[in-house]
């Protein structure tokens, strides 16, 4: 490897992850989360620490987005990966036992074979075997799944084994096509003429890593993308920050405008929910969060302050008698920065609704991702707003 490039993702909309290319790795992480003065040995730590992070929420995400998303946006699959390299570690590769036949003195006589094959030595006793033929179990050396999990631990040892710690070495002799479609139809074959279990998890695993790099474009090729870096970043804070579940989340505080019809009122046109990032609630407060991956003083706009006036609306007609309640937009920030208190000012003033200015809070990168891979909770970004 000739150069590990780092690059900061300036718009959350943009991907996070990696693209592999002629020996060069770009890597784009979260802003903030690097500083330019990091030693080796501490980027590489940050490193493994924020492929954990995408391992997690990759497990916790993909189900969500499904198949088809993960494949039509050139998105890796870390969670896969990491579990053919588990079933690896456990197991080793895969062994396939085939039955054969051996002329020996030694085990269980087949009857059947041995007559069929073997001359006895008569006697006055009646007729003895020296040699007769015994059932056995051998190895396939030329196993076509042995070959397949092979080629692929060796590609996710390539592309990211040097993060985790990863290095196959365990090489074999192919001895068959080696492209992904050829690679994809031996293992559907093999997946329909299988009822081992542990042969079959590891046949759909390999399907399903396989079907990523088939679906991905010639532009895509190299790339292990994660997701995008905002949606990341919603996820951490939801997750570190948060205290509500997302089914109390839709059940409570998600906002679901419509139209009804004059002549159909009992078939209203639904529009899309209108759903907050999290929220913290304890016995005396509810604090709305919107996390915003916003950087460079960048602030959040009228669209997503009007929304932030809705939810607290939304959360007052539902619960109405909470001593204190607050909205905030989070922030991503770096711990060397040093913020100036910032509020969103409403042009409105609606009575009896609990409306407050929107308090800007810029939360430390590294300490959110931290707490993310530990799953710990950490309302220090809020503490501020929190009524005792």
């Amino acid at each position: 490897m000739n150069k590990i490039n780092i690059i900061e993702v300036e718009n959350g909309n943009d991907k996070i992850g990696f693209n592999i290319a002629d020996e060069k790795y770009e890597i784009y992480i979260p802003k903030y989360y690097m500083s330019k003065n990091e030693k080796e040995s501490e980027y590489k730590d940050k490193l493994k620490k924020m492929f954990k992070a995408w391992k997690k929420y990759q497990k916790k995400n993909n189900s969500l987005l499904g198949k088809k998303y993960i494949k039509e946006n050139g998105i890796f699959d870390i969670n896969t990966a990491m579990l053919i390299i588990q079933d690896y570690v456990e197991n080793g590769l895969f062994v396939e036992q085939e039955h054969v036949y051996e002329s020996t003195n030694i085990g269980k006589m087949n009857f059947k074979k041995t007559l069929d094959s073997c001359t006895p030595l008569y006697t006055k006793q009646g007729p003895i075997y020296l040699k007769y033929i015994t059932n056995a179990k051998k190895e396939n050396e030329e196993s076509v799944l042995k070959q397949i999990q092979s080629l692929i631990l060796k590609d996710i040892s390539n592309n990211i084994g040097w993060i985790i710690g990863f290095s196959y070495n365990d090489i074999i002799p192919i001895k068959i096509e080696t492209s992904n479609n050829y690679l994809l139809k031996k293992l559907l074959e093999l997946r329909d003429e299988s009822f081992n279990s542990r042969k079959l998890y590891l046949i759909q695993l390999l399907i399903d890593y396989i079907e990523l790099n088939i679906s991905a474009k010639d532009n895509e090729k190299g790339n292990v993308f994660v997701g995008m870096a905002n949606l990341f970043w919603e996820d951490m804070i939801n997750e570190v920050v948060g205290n509500v579940s997302k089914v109390d989340l839709e059940k409570y505080f998600y906002v679901r405008h419509a139209y009804t019809f004059e002549n159909n009122n009992t078939n209203p046109l639904v529009l899309s929910s209108l759903m907050p990032d999290s929220v913290y609630k304890d016995e005396k407060n509810i604090i709305i969060i919107d996390s915003k991956y916003y950087i460079n003083n960048s602030l959040p706009d009228n669209n997503d302050i009007n929304k932030q006036i809705i939810y607290m609306i939304k959360a007052n007609g539902i619960f109405p008698n909470y001593e204190n309640y607050s909205n905030c937009f989070i922030l991503p920030i770096d711990e060397t920065s040093n913020k100036s208190k910032v509020q969103a000012v409403f042009d409105l003033s609606i009575q009896n609704t609990p409306i407050n200015s929107i308090n800007v809070l810029y939360a430390n990168v590294d300490e959110i991702l931290n707490n993310y891979i530990i799953g710990k909770k950490n309302t220090d970004v809020i503490k501020d707003l929190i009524s005792d």
